[in-house]
């Protein structure tokens, strides 16, 4: 570990009168053995005054920590951390059990004009429930001064005291979801004790290592009292329920520098929740922050569109209709669009996704279409290279009723550019691959809708496929909607990763839209001319068929043959160059089939 320590040029009388204090950034990386307990672990120097203990004033006193070099998902974590030891593995007991370690410092941090930075990686291994507490606290003495991690009484990582409860200046909007994150706060003292009884106290998750984190956007801001300052550091966690907890690079300092300088700011990860204010339009919000560039603006290569057509709104998609539970923060981007416009705005990337031999990147995004009655309409999202045509879009491609990727254009919906999703399906989360070839070659892109989230879903079960060729790679984002006749759009939660769980960390199993069993539901409308619509329910991932018959028995239309995931689907059938009758719509599943009549009325 490394120590720095800054003298003032003055003598030690001026220096105590004064109330200077010497600096020092001090660092635990738990290097220890593997599989030793956390207990006595440490000694004194490197600006600590001595090892971690169990706090014998705790009620339960457990000693369930233990040094891991496994157990803790660094990768999974928005930007390169160069950790240096192990990890403190430790395990939440449940019914109501609890531990505490205190390790002291050198010397008393006291309370003197300046501030003071900690940060520290925290992973969670799933989901907890608002009876549980997981925090990294000061202390002076026995005293609690302030505590950050996840408090008890909520689901939301908070700054202040250990049971903040699920609302107030405490607690921040950020659930915890499981898995890991990286924990800063900063105190901001006067060197007044009367004033830092109420020092300012800020709270970020996940912040931009590249610079010093913004007050005014902190995950948290309330006031702490350390008009004593602090001389001890805790480690605590307990609470109702069982967990995994990890616990890496603890660090405290003087400046933000001191607690984020290993921090790597190449790591390519990017998430867009639209957390902007309701009514908002898109273009002009957002700034250089956590993977972006810039703001969303008008694409500058297209002279076509005149405005955007797109705000920030609480409505557009109703997630309780999706098969499962997707996090998602702030609001959603929707578009009304009245006939006769189209509109692109895009994001620029703060670097170029290069499409490097044998690498991979993820897309996700959460979408619904609605009004829409034509195939000569478009909506997606684009990954582009440039101002150009350069582009692959994930959404509903001009030329059909269907969920696309591709160029945006597409003839048939035979080809394997298209899936057998209709857009009027309701919400869907898409999901995309590139499996890149190296640049100046063309990628294999993949895409999925509604995969499993639980495993990384194979390529050779996607829903549609195709080919892009962005030199060098991927530069901006692109939302993009047009087409013949008014329509409404409204995407949410874009995600772009290297790793299948850096876009579906956090998205679980909605087992209440699930089906149970098979169904076939009566085609509406009936009697029909020319189109009607038919939904099924398939119970498990399987092999489905859907096909019409006329009363002869002879096969006249295959609505859809292929694999499909758990989930309530919608197929359209068009009749228009067949004669008015009788016919009948075969539903078959894993050997099972279900058959309904229809009537074609001309």
């Amino acid at each position: 570990m490394r120590v720095s320590t800054i003298f003032a040029s003055l003598t030690i009388v001026l220096l105590l009168a004064s109330q200077s204090w010497s600096q020092t950034a001090v660092n635990e990386s738990f290097p220890y053995p593997v599989g030793s307990y956390l207990d006595t672990l440490g000694t004194a120097g490197n600006g600590w005054g001595g090892p971690w203990i169990i706090d014998t004033s705790n009620s339960h006193n457990y000693n369930l920590s233990v040094v891991s070099d496994t157990n803790f998902d660094y990768v999974d974590l928005p930007y390169a951390y160069a950790h240096i030891g192990n990890n403190l593995m430790c395990t939440a007991p449940g019914n109501w059990a609890s531990a505490r370690y205190f390790r002291p410092l050198a010397q008393t941090w006291p309370d003197a004009k300046g501030q003071y930075w900690v940060s520290y990686l925290f992973q969670s291994q799933k989901a907890p429930s608002g009876n549980t507490y997981y925090l990294l606290k000061l202390f002076s003495n026995s005293t609690e001064l302030v505590a950050f991690g996840k408090g008890g009484g909520g689901t939301t990582y908070t700054c202040g005291s250990g049971w903040p409860g699920g609302s107030g200046a405490d607690v921040s909007t950020v659930q915890d979801q499981g898995g890991p994150v990286w924990i800063v706060a900063m105190v901001n003292l006067t060197g007044d004790a009367t004033a830092d009884a109420n020092a300012r106290t800020f709270l970020w998750l996940n912040p931009d290592p590249s610079k010093t984190p913004d007050t005014n956007k902190a995950d948290v801001k309330r006031a702490t009292n350390l008009s004593t300052g602090f001389n001890r550091v805790a480690i605590e966690f307990g609470g109702a329920d069982t967990n995994i907890l990890g616990y890496s690079e603890i660090r405290i300092g003087s400046s933000f520098t001191d607690v984020s300088s290993s921090l790597v700011t190449t790591a390519y990860k990017t998430t867009e929740s639209f957390n902007y204010a309701t009514g908002a339009d898109i273009v002009g919000s957002g700034d250089a922050t956590n993977g972006w560039a810039d703001a969303w603006h008008l694409d500058p290569g297209d002279t076509g569109v005149s405005d955007s057509l797109l705000w920030a709104t609480t409505t557009g998609i109703d997630y309780t209709m999706l098969p499962y539970a997707i996090p998602h923060a702030g609001n959603i981007c929707y578009g009304s669009r009245p006939g006769s416009k189209y509109t692109r705005i895009e994001r620029t990337l703060d670097k170029v996704w290069t499409q490097d031999t044998n690498t991979t990147f993820w897309f996700s995004a959460v979408m619904n279409l609605s009004d829409d009655t034509s195939s000569s309409t478009w909506a997606g999202i684009k990954l582009a290279q440039d101002h150009t045509d350069a582009a692959i879009m994930f959404g509903k491609g001009y030329g059909q009723d269907l969920f696309t990727v591709g160029g945006g254009y597409h003839a048939s919906a035979t080809d394997p550019e298209c899936s057998t999703t209709t857009w009027d399906v309701g919400p869907v989360w898409l999901v995309g691959e590139f499996l890149n070839q190296g640049v100046g070659n063309q990628s294999r892109v993949f895409m999925w809708i509604n995969p499993n989230p639980a495993k990384q879903p194979d390529s050779t079960k996607a829903d549609a496929r195709s080919f892009a060729a962005l030199k060098p790679g991927i530069a901006y984002v692109r939302i993009e909607y047009g087409g013949g006749i008014p329509f409404e759009m409204a995407v949410d939660e874009i995600k772009l990763g290297l790793t299948y769980s850096d876009i579906a960390t956090g998205v679980k199993l909605n087992n209440s839209m699930l089906p149970s069993k098979m169904a076939l539901s009566q085609n509406y409308p009936n009697p029909f001319n020319p189109t009607t619509k038919i939904n099924y329910s398939v119970p498990q991932s399987s092999l489905v068929t859907l096909k019409v018959y006329n009363i002869l028995g002879q096969e006249v239309a295959t609505l859809f043959h292929g694999q499909q995931h758990a989930g309530n689907y919608i197929a359209t059938f068009d009749a228009s160059k067949l004669a008015s009758g009788v016919y009948l719509y075969r539903l078959e599943i894993g050997g099972i089939s279900i058959t309904k009549k229809l009537v074609l009325l001309k």
